[in-house]
């Protein structure tokens, strides 16, 4: 058997289709369009931002969600701990808080969705002992801090 030898192809023409091939795909595939995230844009990367430019390095922050307190370079006082006493009165509690040297709380889903009873009793303070510095995320996102 003879075979021809293999003509080489030319590079521009190969890369033309290959780009003519990715356009494609981007256009008319069922891939979405790339997005550009912007840092900062999200309500917990703005929260994150808040604590660190509001309190100093290594304040003790309460909170149910630990990551965005960490974020900050704060330390965390863990509200989902079993050792927190939430058979106080709102004004028992946030004074038990103070006693623990907590200077501010971080609000999230974590706690005021799944822990509606810490929720309450953190609720009810607003305004009194608490006052609310930060909400975002039509107040998904809340910053509290002791008075």
């Amino acid at each position: 058997l003879l075979r021809e030898p293999l003509q080489p192809q030319p590079i521009g023409l190969s890369l033309a289709l290959l780009i003519i091939l990715a356009g494609g795909l981007v256009l008319h595939g069922d891939y979405p369009s790339p997005k550009i995230r912007l840092l900062g844009g999200e309500a917990k990367e703005q929260a994150v931002v808040f604590l660190s430019q509001q309190f100093d390095e290594g304040t003790l922050v309460a909170s149910s969600s630990p990551g965005p307190v960490w974020m900050a370079k704060m330390k965390v006082a863990n509200l989902t701990s079993t050792d927190v006493p939430l058979d106080r009165t709102p004004e028992a509690f946030v004074d038990w808080l103070d006693s623990q040297q907590v200077q501010a709380i971080f609000v999230d889903q974590t706690l005021s969705s799944n822990n509606p009873k810490l929720w309450k009793l953190l609720e009810a303070q607003i305004g009194i002992g608490l006052e609310r510095i930060f909400s975002a995320d039509q107040g998904d996102i809340q910053i509290l801090q002791i008075k």
